[in-house]
């Protein structure tokens, strides 16, 4: 994780508060609340403890005469644009989404005294957007036009306008910068439209830093996009303060979110985060930021990093409630392992922090030959030097394709932030590319082994939604090439051998559309556990082992 900010529960809320538009009205005992959105909005109506519920159970907690009707228009899938569509499609025909029993004509045929659009994630998850100023002002443009067909419908006495919530916990992702570009746009309409704006987004911003001073895998979601309860309670708690119920707001807070109230047992809590800074890549070597933090602060606290062997932890210790660590090594096994330990009087806490191998990843090109009519055909997938990479040669460097395109190396070092968490065999791409379509991309790993022997090559992938190819090589030969999302269970084992000394494990990915992440992990003959296995990014051949 590359972000850091300890936030207590107090200041959260008051920066929550702050944050928020002006409310235009508010909502009274009697509203029709309307919700146009995606899966999210699907979810938040159909579980107990979905956003629309939970937004119920605030209402009813500070107004329990209130009978408030809620109608959750949510459709997995659905972005910006295929809901514009949906708008037009239902005046004449009826609709129905995720929540059959809510047709979307009906619903919209009839006034409401309220609509909240919740739209963006899925022109992010796809994307239907780029980063480009001008693919953003066309969605925003969009957006509004939905904005405006909705307003002429329905005659809400108000609309508010949600923002979009997080797209993998990293906030400095590029799914979450352009998130945050396109967040910035819904405020522009917001103000354009005379709508309230609903800061959901930086809500489970805030929420995540809250959870993750008290635990270092702290989520606000299930799988990186949708809500688990407490970022469902995030949703409901930033659109009721928004829509000026404070008091329901807060409610929710008290009740939901991690605290020593909600979750007692893990107080005193010592946590931390990792941030990668990036190093040279001809080398190999990694330095993280430990940042770390003791909650609630004690009036005195010693705090030191253990670092794995070979490695340095700087400086030897910490007296101070929050801080942080530099940690610098070699990462040359699969995982190793520092400790963060804290002492504060008679309290001692100490926690693991797993170091998994990084890849050497290239992304940024774009390649539409290895998807002729939608499908992935691997003779077309071949780029003129891929051959070279698949041998060593050009790791690191600058590779260009004919259409202009080209790869951008970094070290991805996998961590919670991502699908596939700190699993060293995982590689999601989302932590160094949108992901468009047609985009191809590249991860290198040096593997050393003391004696040839035979391995196998475990594929799999942890996405929800999406399709993908992969193309593997072992020593310049090709072991696998195929559609991994379409294979059983989206898993295949390939039969491979390692020879004495360093080998190069190269993996190439077509992304077609949606997530995309893989699993790579190599297991051996039992009883061989490949425990001796030595792993490098250098972009040449180690000279050492």
């Amino acid at each position: 994780m590359r972000v850091y900010l300890w936030v207590c529960l107090l200041s959260v809320f008051g920066l929550l508060g702050a944050a928020q538009a002006e409310p235009v009205g508010g909502l009274r005992a009697t509203d029709r609340i309307v919700f146009v959105g995606d899966s999210i909005t699907g979810q938040g109506g159909r579980s107990k403890q979905g956003y629309v519920n939970l937004l119920r159970e605030g209402l009813l907690a500070v107004h329990p005469d209130w009978t408030n009707t809620l109608i959750p228009l949510g459709g997995s899938g659905q972005s910006v644009g295929s809901w514009a569509g949906m708008e037009k499609r239902s005046r004449d025909t009826e609709c129905t989404l995720d929540l059959p029993e809510f047709g979307v004509k009906a619903t919209l045929d009839h006034p409401a005294d309220v609509v909240i659009v919740m739209l963006g994630m899925n022109d992010i998850l796809a994307p239907y957007v780029s980063e480009q100023p001008s693919a953003l002002n066309r969605w925003r443009d969009s957006y509004a036009g939905l904005v405006t067909a909705l307003r002429e419908r329905v005659k809400p006495r108000l609309i508010g306008l949600a923002t979009i919530t997080l797209h993998t916990d990293d906030l400095k992702s590029p799914k979450n910068v352009v998130r945050a570009e396109l967040n910035a746009r819904i405020a522009e309409i917001a103000r354009a439209q005379h709508c309230v704006l609903l800061s959901t987004g930086q809500e489970m911003e805030a929420l995540l830093r809250q959870g993750r001073a008290m635990q270092p895998d702290f989520h606000p979601d299930i799988d990186f996009v949708h809500p688990n309860t407490f970022g469902h309670a995030a949703i409901a708690a930033a659109m009721l303060q928004g829509l000026g119920e404070t008091a329901a707001a807060q409610t929710l807070r008290a009740k939901y979110y991690p605290s020593p109230t909600t979750q007692p047992t893990r107080y005193p809590a010592l946590s931390y985060t990792l941030e990668p800074v990036a190093t040279p890549l001809a080398d190999g070597n990694v330095r993280y930021i430990v940042h770390y933090g003791w909650t609630p602060a004690p009036p005195a606290v010693t705090v030191r990093l253990q670092a794995p062997a070979g490695w340095t932890a700087t400086p030897a210790k910490l007296t101070m409630a929050t801080g942080a660590f530099t940690l610098t090594g070699t990462p040359d096994r699969l995982t190793q392992n520092a400790t963060l330990s804290a002492t504060a009087g008679a309290v001692v806490k100490e926690l693991p922090i797993a170091l998994p191998a990084p890849w050497l990843v290239g992304a940024g090109m774009l390649s539409n030959e290895a998807w002729p009519s939608g499908k992935f055909t691997a003779d077309k997938a071949v780029l003129p030097f891929e051959a070279a990479l698949a041998n060593g040669d050009g790791l690191g460097a600058p590779q260009t394709h004919a259409n202009g395109t080209q790869l951008t190396w970094t070290r991805y070092q996998a961590g919670v932030d991502y699908t596939g968490g700190n699993d060293p065999g995982s590689l999601d791409f989302a932590q160094v590319t949108l992901g468009k379509t047609f985009e191809v991309a590249y991860a290198a790993r040096w593997v050393y082994s003391p004696d040839a022997r035979p391995v196998r090559l475990n594929f799999g992938t942890n996405i929800f939604a999406g399709t993908f190819a992969v193309t593997a090589y072992l020593n310049g030969a090709t072991l696998y090439t195929g559609t991994l999302t379409t294979e059983p269970n989206r898993r295949a084992v390939v039969d491979g051998k390692l020879n004495k000394g360093w080998n190069l494990l190269l993996l190439k990915s077509n992304h077609f559309q949606w997530q995309w992440q893989l699993t790579c992990a190599l297991s051996g003959d039992a009883p061989d556990d490949l425990a001796d296995l030595r792993y490098s990014t250098a972009t040449k051949m180690p000279t050492l082992p």
